[in-house]
């Protein structure tokens, strides 16, 4: 059982929430589908990472950084679950975060709001 003790406490707290998106390999671009769930994202997110495999161009992490407040470069040119560890670590040595979303371009949706997966 999980038990929010900050709801208790204060239920008007918002949820601190960092999202890592892992992208496959995927050539100089990046498919529309992925960038409009990091945009659908964004707004649940209080840091959004996206971690691209070494091979990605500076094309791709350029446009990935429009919307992302970090991309990574994996050390590999596929993904390994390692790859959401570091993104964590990294992105946590400023402060800890109440929920992290680990997730990636390997699933499609939703395709509208993504608030009531999230709650």
């Amino acid at each position: 059982m999980i038990v929010d003790s900050r709801s208790e406490s204060d239920p008007g707290a918002e949820t601190t929430r960092l999202v890592v998106y892992a992208i496959s390999p995927g050539g100089d671009r990046v498919d529309d589908y992925i960038l409009h769930a990091l945009a659908a994202l964004r707004p649940h997110a209080t840091r959004l990472v996206a971690v691209v495999p070494s091979d990605a161009s500076g094309v791709v992490t350029a446009v990935l950084a429009q919307t992302c407040d970090d991309v990574r470069v994996s050390d590999s040119s596929r993904f390994d679950p390692v790859d959401y560890a570091a993104a964590v670590r990294a992105s946590t040595s400023s402060g800890p975060f109440d929920e992290v979303v680990l997730t990636g371009d390997s699933w499609f949706g939703p395709i509208s709001d993504f608030a009531p997966v999230l709650r």
